[in-house]
């Protein structure tokens, strides 16, 4: 009896051991299966990490083309601007000549009309003392002569006179 649950032993060992072995493949078929699995999981983690990735990098791109493209915009109205600004300042260099010009025309101008107002006024008082040199003439003929010193006098004083209100003028 012993034999016979010693074959049984043995067949149902063999068994088992066939049944284990058995699992063993599928076990290890399991395990290739889930790393397999497992790698595609990551796989497909990468590949939607370097899709995320790329689209970043597209946009950053793009947002760097309309910066680039702002600051050449930027830079051709500074450059508008510049020129317009030594357009300006050449105009107002011009403005200046022609205000300094233009101001030493009319300081000209006024001196040469106070030139002829003062040769006016002296026309005018060269008219009186001939006038009054007729006069003193005529009354020197007329008068007395104790009376001509004190018409030289009057004559000298007028001269005085004169002289003093042209110094004013000037």
């Amino acid at each position: 009896m012993l034999k016979c649950t010693n074959n049984k032993l043995r067949l149902c060992l063999r068994i088992s051991l066939k049944a284990i072995m058995k699992l063993q493949g599928c076990l290890s078929r399991l395990v290739l299966m889930y790393s397999t699995i497992s790698l595609k999981a990551e796989l497909e983690s990468f590949k939607m990490e370097y899709a995320n990735a790329r689209l970043e990098c597209n946009a950053a791109d793009e947002r760097a083309n309309i910066l680039a493209s702002e600051v050449i915009g930027l830079e051709e109205k500074a450059r508008r601007l510049r020129s317009n600004e030594l357009k300006l300042e050449r105009q107002l260099e011009n403005s200046q000549a022609k205000i300094s010009s233009f101001n030493l025309y009319h300081w000209c101008i006024h001196q040469l009309v106070l030139i002829v107002r003062y040769y006016m006024i002296v026309m005018n008082h060269l008219q009186c003392i001939a006038w009054e040199d007729t006069l003193l003439l005529a009354w020197e003929t007329s008068c007395k002569p104790a009376c001509r010193p004190a018409s030289k006098l009057n004559q000298i004083s007028s001269s005085i006179l004169f002289i003093l209100f042209i110094c004013n003028l000037i």
